[in-house]
């Protein structure tokens, strides 16, 4: 379940669950947000340790099978008509051309929007 905090989304039990002792629920929310367990039962209260949320999150990217790539920086979107099909990109490695069904640009600044139609 996605909630809202402060105008932020983040993983949240829902509220049918709080206060739940089913050990599959608690298993599951203890490593799959930032809520804690405590004396066996799920509460709603955020600790976060950045550390900690960036492995949890990466596993849960994995687990939907989704392929990422650190440390990379767009360099154009590769378009048919006005559909980005792909991404060419530079890293460590190189210059590199992902093709994709979906391309996000999740940089927050959206710089291979630039690009669109001029490839």
């Amino acid at each position: 379940m996605t909630g809202w905090t402060g105008g932020k989304p983040v993983l949240i039990p829902p509220p049918e669950v709080w206060g739940s002792d089913d050990n599959n629920v608690v298993d599951y929310w203890s490593q799959r947000s930032f809520f804690t367990v405590r004396q066996g039962k799920i509460v709603y209260a955020a600790l976060i340790d950045a550390e900690i949320s960036k492995c949890i999150l990466n596993e849960m990217v994995n687990e939907a099978k989704v392929r990422t790539y650190f440390h990379s920086w767009g360099a154009m979107p590769l378009m048919e008509g006005n559909k980005a099909t792909g991404v060419v990109f530079e890293s460590k490695s190189g210059r590199q051309a992902i093709m994709a069904k979906v391309v996000i640009d999740s940089t927050g600044t959206g710089p291979l929007t630039v690009h669109r139609g001029r490839v």
